[in-house]
């Protein structure tokens, strides 16, 4: 009981789902697709789990601020320290939806690592895990500490089309 309580509401949300699935296909046994499909849809608004399907994501970057805040189905769920463009170099303001993901990107132009990279502009642009978090320290890519990187390419991995960037 622990161990679910631990999960995140994602993973606790998915196990009640399987568990309320299994008893239902146990109890009602074998039906028409059309039946089981609603009752997927009843199992998964009973459980919750809206997360199941494409959730809204919000990441707002707040460059003067060092912060990215990130608003799962319209509600704030994250606040993390970023790093933004030095001198010399922008991270360009505007909204964007996701262009790429890659897991283990690599800038040539840079020759830099830009590992859990969820790109916003053509791959030129990306957020992704790096260091100097909570200065002006990138090319214009937007860096958050590898954990929260991590989690935000899982976020925009699992809701891409809904997944949007506002840089302020």
């Amino acid at each position: 009981m622990l161990l679910i309580f631990l999960m995140d509401t994602i993973d606790r949300n998915c196990l009640l789902f399987c568990i309320l699935f299994d008893i239902y296909s146990e109890v009602i046994g074998h039906f028409p697709m059309r039946f089981r499909t609603a009752l997927t849809f009843l199992a998964l608004s009973a459980a919750g789990t809206s997360t199941a399907f494409a959730t809204s994501i919000l990441a707002e970057v707040h460059i003067a601020a060092h912060r990215l805040n990130v608003f799962v189905g319209g509600k704030p769920t994250y606040s993390w320290g970023i790093a933004t463009a030095r001198r010399g170099y922008h991270t360009p303001r505007g909204t964007y939806h996701v262009t790429a993901l890659d897991i283990d990107a690599y800038s040539r132009k840079y020759d830099a690592s830009m590992p859990y990279a969820v790109c916003f502009i053509r791959g030129d642009y990306c957020i992704h895990a790096g260091h100097s978090i909570g200065r002006n320290a990138s090319h214009g890519c937007i860096r958050l500490a590898t954990p929260h990187a991590i989690r935000f390419f899982k976020l925009a991995s699992a809701n891409r089309g809904s997944t949007t960037i506002v840089v302020r």
